[in-house]
């Protein structure tokens, strides 16, 4: 899929979550080749929050999975 086809998806997922209401939204990805897509809408002071409680989401549950894989060693 190429990177024009994907961040259409992503232009037409926020679309759809703006019509539902949603007013803060913070998008990335990746693919093999390191090229990088990153979208948001919304209030930038809210924007840095939900990427700061993303941040630390993915932290705990890198440090649970590797709490789960020393005990299992």
């Amino acid at each position: 899929m190429s990177d024009e086809v994907t961040m259409a998806k992503v232009d037409s997922l926020f679309t759809d979550l703006a019509l539902g209401g949603i007013t803060e939204a913070v998008f990335a990805c990746s693919n093999p080749d390191g090229m990088l897509g990153v979208k948001y809408i919304g209030e930038p002071k809210l924007l840095v929050y939900l990427t700061s409680i993303t941040e630390l989401q993915i932290l705990d549950n890198s440090m649970a999975m590797l709490s789960v894989t020393a005990e299992e060693e």
